[in-house]
């Protein structure tokens, strides 16, 4: 499957969807024109719902892109599936009283890396889920931060490196002090 993403705008309506057949080919129905991008999503073959800028920062280039005009509503975009991004499950916990912190931020960067070098993911208590994409078979850094306690000492300095190959998942635990 994948989904076509406008861009240069503000969404505020689904995004349209379209299945591949076995020969790769898709159609997108009733677009508005406008600038798009077309992103794979396809949980089950390893490439969750990602965004134009996601995809800048896990691969470190741009996005293809077409534009579509009332004149010339047909266009041709070449989709290459890039590998697989990484999945970190991010867990968190007070070094004292080992309990869960779930209030937190993780930030990464991938050094070198011109585009779209940094992201940071903001977990609150709601967040049911603590995974998260990272850049597959790149060494990137990762701070984790939370409010009242200091910053995960292992990334201080950005001096740790982590790698995630293609498609496999890591843990990220790590035990923050109070301040």
């Amino acid at each position: 499957m994948v989904k076509a993403w406008p861009l240069g705008v503000n969404l505020g309506a689904m995004l349209p969807t379209a299945k591949t057949g076995l020969d790769g080919e898709y159609r997108f129905e009733k677009v508005c024109p406008g600038r798009y991008t077309v992103l794979p999503e396809d949980k089950k073959a390893g490439y969750p719902s990602s965004s134009p800028y996601l995809f800048a920062f896990l691969y470190g280039r741009p996005v293809a892109e077409v534009t579509l005009t009332s004149q010339n509503a047909h266009a041709e975009l070449l989709i290459l599936l890039p590998p697989k991004p990484g999945r970190m499950t991010v867990h968190i916990t007070d070094r004292t009283t080992q309990a869960e912190i779930l209030d937190f931020t993780v930030e990464m960067k991938v050094p070198g890396q011109r585009l779209s070098s940094e992201m940071k993911y903001i977990f609150h208590p709601e967040t049911k889920n603590h995974v998260i994409e990272v850049p597959p078979d790149k060494g990137f850094t990762v701070h984790v931060t939370a409010r009242g306690f200091r910053e995960w000492g292992e990334s201080v300095r950005g001096r740790k490196l982590v790698r995630v190959p293609s498609g496999t998942e890591a843990a990220l635990e790590a035990q923050l002090e109070r301040e």
